[in-house]
């Protein structure tokens, strides 16, 4: 199989593309599926008023998954953001974790718990979880070595 043809190179060069790349490329295409849309119906011996209707529903489809994917990537792009900065705060102090309060405290007051594992769980590769004396909730640097954390 070529490799134009390949649906993991279509994949991934999707997975790559910004919000505008895809809007773009989909506003592109619009007519195109819409003319398809508008033959199917055709096919079934539609009446104008369904094929409106019908016509109606895509261009809402449409608008509803720009929506979405702008949604969705905001939240890709708030964790991506929370990722830098909490790596930028371990390495300013030169350490490898911190807890869940202290990043509260010296990054962004707004992470919550869920939001701090929910941005672990994205970044496998960067930030892990991790426990610190007494019990407390962290986050630390993957591919370091571990101290004993910064606060206790």
């Amino acid at each position: 199989m070529s490799d134009a043809k390949d649906p993991r190179l279509i994949i991934r060069l999707l997975r790559e593309a910004s919000i505008f790349d895809l809007f773009l490329v989909s506003f592109l295409l619009l007519p195109f599926i819409l003319e398809r849309w508008v033959a199917i119906l055709e096919g079934f011996k539609a009446t104008p008023e369904t094929k409106t209707l019908w016509i109606l529903g895509v261009v809402l489809a449409y608008v509803i998954g720009v929506i979405f994917m702008f949604i969705g990537t905001s939240r890709v792009r708030r964790r991506q953001n929370a990722r830098d900065r909490v790596l930028k705060y371990l390495e300013g102090k030169k350490q490898t974790r911190a807890s869940f309060d202290r990043i509260r405290r010296s990054v962004d007051q707004g992470f919550t718990d869920g939001f701090l594992h929910s941005v672990i769980a994205e970044f496998p590769n960067d930030l892990r979880r991790s426990r610190l004396k007494g019990a407390k909730k962290g986050i630390a640097r993957i591919g370091e070595e571990d101290d004993e954390g910064d606060d206790a």
